[in-house]
């Protein structure tokens, strides 16, 4: 479009869409943020009708200087545009990750956690504040974080104001602390984002914890996978910008005979929700009696199952059993306390028990060729379990392939 065409379009597409008041969203790819930035603000004197009343009578609009559009519109290009590229440095030495939380969370990430009802997220988050208020570890991990913010749409501030009083919090740590209780945040939505940035950096936040993102983003569908990406990318802004680290907490959806639990897939909503996370932490409630313990005197705990089901560099930690225990009297919670108790005992895989069995068999006769072995155990060596089996031996150092396809027990039995 020449010179005199394009301040001509630009004077018409004002004149068109009338005085006064922002207009609406416009249908040319300027926009209503392009038609301001341009021409500047509508005159309000220059109407002498509501400009969408049919027929109004406006006044002709100043001439703006060619210049000075073209000037607008290519910082509006270069808004649209602008791109931030990597530079690197390969012969320098790695950088370490910089975490709030050893192992599990670091800065400029967004991360979740997602959990059964009643399997205990939120004593997982207030349990993180005290650990970080109080300068403690976490679950036997450092926690690097000093100051936090949370914003919490499930819990009223009683529950809050107990829970944290118990698990040790103290009138000296309260300004490191900054906690919204069902004040209607709604994150996703671009002015809550911008306050949430806003407060973060003005309480120089080291963790934002969000309990839940169903309650506290303005999500519609939680089946979306694009709206949850829409979550994650505004979060993942503000993580960046203040240089700190985001929790999200999540349900998990009812248990359905058939429908597979692990991983994200037990999450509620859509695959995004675990696939755009920097890490993801699962809690899950025992099978069985739940692992609860109550006596007569106000003592009371349940253990729960923690699993990581994603790290950004690909280390998953075995499977921790975590109780929580609680004392109350009179109605009123005196203490709590969060702690892991190691590792979750389990019985072994079928895949895995068949995998030890043929390092067993193998020791007790020596090499045999596959389609022996497989008969002393009185197994199909066709069979997909079978095969699984042989490729977890030799992955873990169970068994060893020697020529002719014979297998012979590994030398020693390596801890797995």
């Amino acid at each position: 479009m020449g010179s005199d065409a394009t301040s001509d379009f630009l004077r018409r597409y004002r004149y068109t869409k009338g005085y006064g008041a922002v207009a609406e969203k416009s249908q040319s790819s300027f926009g209503w943020q392009g038609d301001q930035a341009v021409l500047g603000p509508y005159p309000a004197a220059a109407v002498t009708e509501d400009a969408s009343t049919a027929g109004a009578v406006r006044t002709a609009p100043p001439r703006v200087p060619l210049s000075e559009i073209q000037k607008a519109l290519a910082g509006l290009r270069e808004q649209v545009a602008e791109v931030d590229w990597l530079a690197f440095d390969f012969e320098a030495p790695p950088e370490p990750p910089r975490y709030v939380v050893s192992g599990l969370f670091e800065r400029g990430t967004v991360n979740i956690v997602s959990s059964d009802t009643g399997a205990g997220k939120t004593w997982l988050s207030l349990s993180l504040i005290a650990a970080a208020l109080g300068e403690t570890e976490w679950l036997g991990h450092s926690v690097e974080a000093r100051r936090v913010l949370a914003i919490d749409e499930e819990n009223p501030s009683a529950v809050i104001r107990a829970r944290l009083r118990a698990l040790g919090a103290t009138n000296q740590q309260v300004e490191a602390l900054r906690y919204s209780s069902r004040q209607g945040v709604s994150l996703g939505d671009a002015n809550w984002n911008r306050w949430l940035l806003e407060q973060a950096v003005e309480h120089s936040t080291d963790v934002i914890l969000v309990d839940t993102a169903m309650a506290a983003t303005n999500i519609e569908d939680v089946n979306n996978n694009s709206e949850a990406v829409a979550i994650y990318k505004g979060l993942r802004a503000i993580a960046e910008e203040a240089d700190l680290a985001v929790v999200l907490f999540h349900h998990h959806r009812k248990s359905q005979a058939g429908q597979p639990r692990g991983g994200g897939q037990a999450m509620m909503g859509g695959r995004q929700w675990a696939g755009q996370a920097d890490a993801h932490i699962t809690l899950s409630k025992k099978a069985g009696d739940g692992g609860e313990e109550q006596s007569g005197d106000g003592y009371a705990a349940f253990n729960v199952e923690l699993r990581v089901e994603k790290l950004r560099n690909g280390i998953e930690p075995p499977p921790e059993e975590i109780q929580v225990a609680t004392r109350n009297e009179d109605g009123c919670l005196l203490t709590a306390t969060v702690v892991s108790l190691g590792a979750v005992a389990r019985e072994p895989s079928k895949t895995e028990a068949l995998a030890f069995k043929m390092r067993e068999a193998l020791t007790e006769s020596g090499p045999l060729k596959i389609g022996m072995l497989a008969k002393r155990l009185d197994e199909d060596k066709h069979s997909g379990t079978w095969n699984r089996a042989r490729e977890h031996a030799l992955k873990a150092g169970l068994i060893e392939q020697t020529g002719g396809g014979v297998y012979r027990a590994a030398p020693e039995r390596p801890e797995v």
